[in-house]
């Protein structure tokens, strides 16, 4: 004889029975979790910074071994003269000759000794070979005056002897400009990959890695006029504002340099943040590219030269390898970092996945219709899902609202629950497509 199964209104309420039903409903997918916490790297702040921050550092790798503070040579020391009088406390009022260019040295150069110690002016005779780093100020053919900023001791059979000095100028000259332009392209590179390598859409992060990459470097070339003139306004007024005494910018010109550098590299920061809106062909990512640039180029151009003034005593080479590598890298961090934050705070929609392999990541809304699907085409690509269809839903604005439709998948869409063909949705509703479970958002007015 068969029993009857009772069941009470307890065992329906029981808390364990919503718990099987949401599992059930995510088709094997542990159910979304109550606190719905986000990981940290699928923050769009957090991980276009760290987008930001490789290409800056990549950036900085590739040129560095080319780049140099100044022009280095080398050379026999051919005279060694005393000033009639000390242009100023900084500089010494010894200065020599080498390869034909008068050489002022300042008072806290570091001298290089063939024994790798430190030694002073003193060590340095007629004859001497020397490989100096020097940043020229004046260059004709009767007068060629340098400021000295490293020099070593070498032995005779290591000095050229004959140098081209106009054309170490023009190598220098172009490798800094290239700076510029590379910085942007790599920065760009990376910021474009993000998105694209977080969402598993590696098509989307081969394009718009690419599209970043030579946005950047051609923008980049093309931003070298109007950041060139802002850089050279700012170096302008802060020289005329100096101490005509001192090497070095300090109160009101050193505040004027560090405001034209940042500006030329806000500049700069434009063409690195909008390769992104370009790939995707979204006005929305292209105006937040450009903010976030802006901003971001700045915020880092701002920080270079006190970055400057912290590691310019660890350097033995007279160069500022160290601080550079760090001022590029914050300045790529900051661009993603700003564009992410202006992305978080122009947003007005978007879904948030709550279960499977990206559970966390957002995608914002910005193209009409969105759609989602498991083509890699699509805005919200579910991959390696079979219950998805390649276009299997769009999302798109109607008005002041949002509606989804089922493009006729075979699994179909759910929302909160339900079947649907075509539905408005709400703030805080949940979709369900093939295995993944996700929670429409909108900004509160």
């Amino acid at each position: 004889m068969n029993e009857r199964i009772k069941i009470s209104s307890r065992d329906v309420n029981d808390p364990k029975v919503d718990a099987v039903l949401a599992e059930q409903q995510s088709f094997g997918f542990a159910a979304p979790s109550s606190d719905n916490k986000q990981s940290l790297i699928f923050k769009p702040w957090f991980s276009l910074m760290l987008a930001g921050l490789v290409g800056g550092f990549s950036a900085w790798a590739i040129i560095e071994p080319y780049f140099d503070d100044g022009i280095r040579f080398t050379g026999s020391v051919e005279t060694i003269n005393q000033m009639d009088r000390r242009i100023s406390p900084e500089i010494s009022d010894t200065w020599i000759q080498v390869q034909g260019v008068k050489l002022i040295i300042p008072t806290k150069v570091n001298i290089e000794l063939q024994n790798g110690k430190n030694g002073n002016i003193s060590d340095i005779s007629i004859g001497q070979g020397l490989e100096v780093l020097v940043d020229i100020k004046e260059s004709n053919s009767t007068n060629k005056i340098g400021f000295v900023k490293h020099i070593s001791l070498i032995s005779s059979e290591k000095v050229q002897n004959v140098i081209d000095l106009e054309n170490l100028k023009s190598k220098h000259l172009y490798i800094s400009l290239l700076m510029f332009p590379l910085s942007a392209a790599f920065i760009g590179l990376f910021i474009g990959a993000a998105d694209g390598i977080l969402s598993r859409a590696w098509r989307r992060a081969f394009v718009s890695s690419a599209v970043g990459l030579g946005v950047g470097f051609f923008a980049g070339l093309l931003a070298l006029i109007p950041a060139g003139l802002i850089f050279n306004l700012g170096q302008s007024l802060a020289i005329k504002t100096a101490d005509e005494n001192s090497l070095t910018f300090t109160g009101g010109s050193l505040l004027l340099h560090i405001m034209g550098r940042g500006l030329a590299w806000a500049v700069i920061g434009i063409a690195a943040g909008i390769g992104q809106g370009v790939a995707m062909r979204s006005k929305k990512l292209l105006l937040n590219g450009i903010i976030g640039g802006v901003v971001g180029g700045l915020l880092g151009g701002v920080l270079f030269d006190p970055i400057e003034k912290i590691f310019s005593n660890i350097s033995t080479t007279g160069g500022a390898e160290l601080s550079r590598m760090i001022g590029i890298s914050l300045i790529g961090a900051g661009i993603g970092l700003m564009i992410g934050l202006v992305e978080l705070l122009a947003r007005e929609s978007w879904v948030r996945i709550l279960t499977g392999p990206i559970a966390g990541k957002e995608f914002i809304l910005y193209r009409n219709p969105t759609w989602i699907g498991s083509s890699p085409k699509c805005e919200i690509y579910l991959f390696k899902d079979p219950l998805v269809a390649p276009r299997h839903a769009s999302i798109q604005r109607v008005g002041e609202f949002y509606e989804i439709e089922d493009k006729g998948s075979p699994s179909g869409t759910i929302l909160d629950n339900k079947l649907v063909k075509r539905s408005r949705i709400k703030d805080k509703n949940r979709i369900t497509i093939g295995k993944t479970i996700f929670e429409f958002r909108m900004r509160d007015e």
